[in-house]
């Protein structure tokens, strides 16, 4: 249980993500280092949408995707993103409540990334402050009243 709790204060707000999602989409080079990743299931995924820029690389995929097992290419045709690199890439990880993203910090620690970081409350927090998705990501990023 201890180990949940200290994962668990690996915290991350949603407005932090809100604010990093718009740093990414103006271009902003110090945010093109952060990756912000949705661990959730594919199936999940569709259903819900995403965090506007997140990219999702299932729990379950997420140690071997980033092993030396997968390569650069593979990884950025697979996922779209260039693969992240321990002491480079910032990684924040996000789940449907923050469980799952815990582990996923856990994940990285262990093949040597630090300083990465869990969404607090995960995409249902999201939702109560930014609203519903698109399927395409598209959010207003404005919170609700």
């Amino acid at each position: 249980m201890f180990g949940l709790t200290r994962r668990l204060r690996v915290g991350v707000t949603v407005e932090q993500v809100a604010a990093l999602v718009r740093a990414k989409l103006r271009g902003a080079q110090p945010a093109q280092n952060t990756l912000l990743v949705d661990v959730r299931s594919t199936g999940e995924v569709s259903a819900t949408g995403v965090i506007p820029t997140a990219v999702n690389l299932p729990l379950k995929l997420l140690e071997a995707a980033l092993s030396d097992e997968v390569g650069e290419e593979e990884f950025a045709e697979t996922f779209g993103v260039p693969k992240p690199q321990p002491g480079t890439t910032q990684i924040i990880f996000y789940c449907a409540h923050g469980v799952r993203s815990s582990i996923a910090v856990e994940v990285v620690e262990g093949l040597g990334f630090s300083g990465a970081g869990n969404v607090t409350g995960g995409f249902a927090a999201w939702q109560k402050y930014y609203g519903e998705l698109q399927k395409n990501g598209d959010s207003p990023l404005t919170p609700n009243p």
